[in-house]
């Protein structure tokens, strides 16, 4: 990389092909090795490059929908990972109402609603691949706004970057050391020197993720009672502090 140049891919390249100029591995497996560096450093957590937004619609009266497939019984979200904020509205009005998202088991949710229940979304439940929405059968075709986390790629060009290139380079250099040591030559004592370098860089993208995600506030709200809350969805539940 020259001097005042901002990483792009090539240089992660070039790092991992030099470091395994001297082995047997095969040019062809470099970008396997760092696809898979990548997928290592998206698994420790919800990062800031990786938030993404979709706007899916509901279908009136139709409770499920896959992650995967296009509308209408579809969100077209392949590269989901996990939620941060759901909210819904009809297309006519102007304000937003929040929705909860796998804040309550399937089963339980089926047992607080009717089959034939109606009326806005109240609550989303990821089963697998499929979406199921609560009440069951929306009464209009409400729309959605879905903030998630999502699994990223690497740019398709070797002149391409991104925000965890730009600012954390030796995480996915590290990171595809460990893969192509792990999983292609079967070097298990190199792989573990590499994921020590690696974990290095995740406090340090941790850290500055935390930073970034100070805007999301925490509210502490009294309880009343001898130590007790109760669930907004089902008022004759209590919960007791230390159940889960």
């Amino acid at each position: 990389m020259s001097t005042g140049q901002l990483p792009v891919l090539a240089d992660v390249k070039d790092f991992v092909r030099e470091h395994l100029a001297r082995t047997t591995f095969p040019t062809e497996f470099l970008d396997r090795a760092i696809d898979g560096g990548r997928r290592y450093v998206e698994k420790e957590g919800n990062w800031w490059w990786m938030r993404a937004t979709a706007t899916p619609v509901a279908v009136v009266n139709q409770q499920n929908y896959t992650l995967d497939d296009s509308a209408p019984t579809g969100w077209a979200i392949s590269s989901f990972k996990d939620a941060k904020a759901l909210m819904t509205k009809k297309s006519a009005d102007t304000e937003w109402s929040p929705m909860e998202f796998g804040t309550m088991s399937l089963d339980e949710a089926t047992l607080h609603w009717a089959t034939d229940d109606d009326g806005i979304p109240e609550l989303a439940i990821l089963d697998n691949r499929t979406i199921k929405l609560f009440p069951p059968k929306p009464d209009v075709a409400y729309q959605f706004t879905l903030f998630y986390w999502q699994w990223t790629l690497n740019p398709a060009l070797n002149t391409g970057s991104d925000d965890l290139i730009k600012r954390f380079p030796e995480a996915l250099k590290y990171a595809s050391m460990e893969y192509a040591c792990e999983m292609e030559l079967k070097d298990y004592q190199a792989a573990s020197y590499w994921k020590a370098k690696l974990r290095e860089e995740v406090i340090k993208i941790r850290r500055h993720n935390f930073l970034r995600e100070q805007q999301d506030k925490i509210t502490i709200v009294p309880m009343t009672g001898p130590n007790q809350r109760v669930r907004r969805l089902r008022l004759t539940s209590n919960i007791w502090i230390g159940s889960n």
